[in-house]
């Protein structure tokens, strides 16, 4: 209540009515009915008193039937117009609820929840295994080169602005299928990232990397080979980790946790 400016404002005792409130506190003036029907006399607050800043005035106009004013029946005829700040009346009937004319402040929202971020997975170093369902992956190591030379053809060179990154793993077929490092691996899937956070760029020139396997040659069940593919990463920056996921871990086509494997 105490945001309200001086005025008069529904009683919040029990015996109802309205009650003035002079800005911090109610006061005990109430209206009595001694004045000229249609005005109320004030005990030690008279009507050009009230707080010009507040512009809220009221009239009580009576109604008497047949020259005779309804009170004491118990019937009380009659009809409050609160003036508002802008100037216009507003009705208030009288047997509305305190609660429904008293200003309220809304409820203040509940604070939204804060998303949990998910655990971020552990990054697995250089020289150790990542064991998932259908293969063991394990980086040996992670160079940035100038060149990159191949067992096909002209060496590997960066384009502008870029450097190589020579990444050479060992790769273990655990699961069902035999598999095609060289050319067509599709039970993993890797992306790799340098040192900042920025995504660096396949080649697509793992048949011609040395150490690798011919194109269309598989590696079954228990079966271990060398796989190694080159990236292109900004210059001046070093190799990171890579994203790697099962693709096939809950079955076909269904795709594990993403695990991190360090090159550095």
């Amino acid at each position: 209540m105490s945001e309200r400016t001086p005025g008069w404002y529904p009683n919040p005792d029990p015996n109802g009515g309205i009650r003035w409130w002079n800005g911090s506190e109610w006061t005990e003036n109430q209206p009595t009915q001694t004045a000229p029907v249609g005005q109320f006399s004030i005990p030690g607050e008279p009507l050009n008193a009230v707080d010009p800043k507040s512009r809220r005035r009221l009239v009580i106009a009576s109604i008497a039937v047949g020259g005779v004013l309804l009170v004491g029946a118990g019937i009380a005829v009659g009809a409050s117009l609160l003036a508002g700040d802008n100037g216009a009346l507003t009705a208030a009937t009288p047997s509305a609820s305190r609660e429904s004319v008293e200003r309220t402040t809304p409820a203040a929202a509940p604070p939204r929840p804060t998303p949990e971020a998910p655990p971020a997975p552990t990054l697995i170093a250089v020289g150790q295994t990542l064991e998932s369902q259908n293969f063991h992956l394990t980086v040996n190591s992670a160079q940035v080169l100038e060149r990159i030379e191949t067992t096909d053809g002209a060496p590997l060179t960066p384009a502008a602005g870029t450097q190589l990154v020579l990444v050479k793993t060992t790769y273990t077929v655990t699961g069902p299928n035999a598999v095609d490092l060289t050319c067509g691996n599709y039970d993993t899937f890797i992306r790799g990232y340098d040192s900042d956070g920025g995504q660096m760029a396949e080649t697509f020139e793992t048949p011609r990397i040395p150490g690798n396997q011919p194109c269309n040659e598989k590696i079954v069940t228990g079966q271990t080979a060398e796989w190694n593919f080159a990236y292109q990463m900004t210059a001046g920056r070093q190799p990171g980790a890579l994203v790697v996921i099962d693709t096939n871990f809950y079955g076909a086509n269904a795709w594990g946790e993403e695990q991190l494997l360090s090159l550095r």
